[in-house]
């Protein structure tokens, strides 16, 4: 997102050092909100500046960094600043590489608003490190880097001004003493700051704010908050007010509702009594303790026990066979070559026989990979769609879990049209598999410019995972057209308004009654025929269609089914929610897993009824 300013047309030059002090020196306290990554005047260019400013400040393991950045253009022409930013997650680990074209035009002021993407942590005590390169055609180059300890063991926090003000420094230093937990409790944000883009939130767990504040921010982050919390987020919203519930906050009826807590699919909303003053620190400091930080699933969830990747056949390792190769072209184009095919006295025939020996080897080799592993690849991948049609979301949550293995890829590159979360997931040891459980193995660089994305994604004859986290606005739905009879006798009339059919169903209504399909396949835009059933026939169902997620995710997924309201459904429509990568990988068995509200009829167009 940009926003530009046209700066006073009449002699620029001469108001630059005043509009500069108003602008970056009269707001301290949006200044100390942020953390600061690039501050550079260009003095001999019309004091044109340009300000780097990361929206939360800490260091976050995973996800993207959400960042503003400021360009006052004091130039007569109109300008682009070409941005670069290299982020690791410390030595032997993962790194990404990202690059942003901001054009802003003369004598003006633009702010834009980017999302960096991070490389996710491995390990609990990893170092985010960044390297901030700006440039812009004849004013040279501005550079900035710094590093930060990033604790996995310790959720990622962000906390608002008016909540930090008067607890951060008593929780940081209690994090201190404590050893071992690093050095923040949690990185401060401004409100006002906060993006239109959900994606600014995945490297955050829980998010701490001021009700007056909360009701000061606008509907564009509100609904990228909605949507992160869908995906696991928690938000705690901080009141001097008794009794007050996240629909006085703007969210719909939660899923449910436990220990105070209310549930919105993976993630929650809380609303906590506060009494304006400190924060207790101690019990502050045990609650988010409990939350899990959630870079580390990505590293520990995919080495064990993920029964995706046990789908996958096993394959012969055919490096045997390439050392046998090599070892018989070192024979012949070395002995054979100088003592058969070129003996003493024929030594001219040395400029044919070689190169022509190495034909032939190299032929050998590339046929053996061609025959092996062919072109492209193949995958598995199995996604969990969550579907939430009420009135104030109309969007399907996703999240994908893949792996593949390629052969020869004659490009690794590939776009993702989705506004999506895509991180490499850790695996278990293999033959192929180069980001293994060996932390000092697990490494790679990733690169992504715009919607492209290129690096060690996809390699030539490896493996490789990936978790993928995205939202879609979708209008689909599937309506109660009437409730089950209060004898129970009748079934409730369910009718699917989705695009995509779907191969079994089950449907938990609101008194708790668990009823399922009758139908062998649900086509889209048909009545859903259904029977009763019984609620352990609904969780054992659940659990068998969940398995193949990695473990963490798939224990969540199994504690939405006492949801009342809900249906639970799988599919192998490819329309039902698969993402899309690499385009040569040639996926098997797309398997959707997928569960969501039901509406009554009309529902849909009435705010509030969700």
């Amino acid at each position: 997102m940009t926003t530009s300013r046209r700066l006073f047309s009449f002699s620029p030059a001469a108001i630059a050092s005043l509009v500069v002090a108003f602008t970056f020196l009269l707001l301290p306290g949006v200044a100390q909100a942020q953390k600061t990554l690039l501050n550079h005047t260009y003095k001999k260019a019309g004091n044109t500046r340009i300000k780097v400013e990361s929206v939360f400040d800490t260091a976050m393991p995973k996800g993207y960094m959400p960042v503003r950045v400021t360009i006052r253009n004091g130039t007569s022409a109109d300008r682009t600043w070409r941005l670069s930013f290299t982020d690791s997650a410390g030595y032997n680990a993962f790194s990404t590489d990202s690059t942003f074209n901001l054009e802003t035009r003369s004598n003006s002021e633009a702010v834009h608003d980017i999302l960096v993407p991070l490389p996710s942590a491995i390990d609990q005590n990893s170092y985010s490190s960044y390297v901030l390169t700006a440039n812009s055609s004849g004013l040279g180059q501005a550079m900035a880097n710094d590093s930060d300890q990033t604790w996995t063991a310790w959720p990622s926090i962000g906390i608002s001004t008016a909540l930090a003000a008067r607890s951060i420094t008593p929780l940081n230093d209690k994090m201190r003493s404590n050893g071992g937990r690093g050095e923040k409790f949690a990185g401060k944000f401004d409100p006002k700051m906060l993006p239109t883009d959900w994606r600014g939130y995945s490297g955050l767990d829980a998010l701490m704010i001021q009700d007056k504040e909360w009701d000061a921010v606008p509907a564009g982050p509100r609904k990228a908050i909605q949507t992160w919390i869908r995906h696991g987020g928690v938000l705690d919203i901080y009141t001097n007010q008794a009794n007050r519930k996240p629909s006085e906050f703007g969210f719909s009826k939660a899923d449910s509702v436990k220990n105070g807590e209310h549930q919105f699919s993976f993630g929650a909303v809380n609303v906590k009594k506060w009494d304006g003053r400190e924060l207790p620190v101690d019990s502050t400091i045990s609650r988010y303790n409990r939350i899990t930080n959630k870079s580390i699933q990505y590293a520990q969830d995919f080495d064990n026990d993920w029964k995706l990747e046990r789908t996958m056949a096993k394959i012969s390792d055919s490096k045997w066979i390439v050392i046998f190769l090599l070892l018989a072209f070192a024979v012949i184009v070395g002995p054979i070559n100088l003592f058969v095919f070129a003996k003493p006295g024929r030594r001219q025939k040395l400029f044919i026989t070689t190169p022509l020996i190495s034909i032939i080897a190299s032929a050998l080799i590339f046929a053996l990979i061609m025959t092996k592993d062919g072109i492209g690849g193949s995958g598995s991948r199995i996604t969990f769609a969550n579907l939430q049609s009420g009135a104030g979301e109309k969007q399907l949550y996703l999240r994908q879990e893949q792996i593949s293995r390629t052969g020869v890829l004659l490009s690794g590159s590939f776009e993702v049209d989705e506004s999506a979360f895509i991180t490499p997931v850790r695996m278990r040891a293999g033959n192929m598999n180069r980001l293994t459980d060996d932390r000092n193995q697990a490494r790679g660089k990733f690169t992504r410019k715009g919607n492209t994305y290129a690096g060690d994604w996809f390699q030539s004859r490896s493996e490789q995972g990936q978790a993928i986290l995205a939202v879609q606005p979708t209008r689909s739905r599937i309506e109660l057209r009437a409730p089950a009879s209060a004898d129970g006798k009748k079934p409730p009339e369910l009718f699917s308004s989705l695009e995509f059919g779907l191969r079994e169903l089950f449907y938990r209504d609101w008194n708790g009654k668990v009823w399922k399909s009758a139908a062998p396949r649900i086509s889209p835009g048909n009545a859903i025929p259904l029977e009763a059933a019984e609620p352990k026939d609904l969780e054992k169902w659940w659990s068998t269609q969940t398995e193949n997620f990695s473990v963490t995710f798939r224990n969540q997924a199994r504690k939405l089914t006492p949801t009342k309201g809900n249906f639970f459904a799988v599919s192998t429509d490819p329309r039902a929610g698969s993402l899309d990568s690499l385009k040569s990988i040639r996926w098997k068995d797309d398997f959707i897993v997928m569960t969501g509200s039901v509406l009554a009829e009309g529902a849909a167009a009435t705010p509030g009824n969700e």
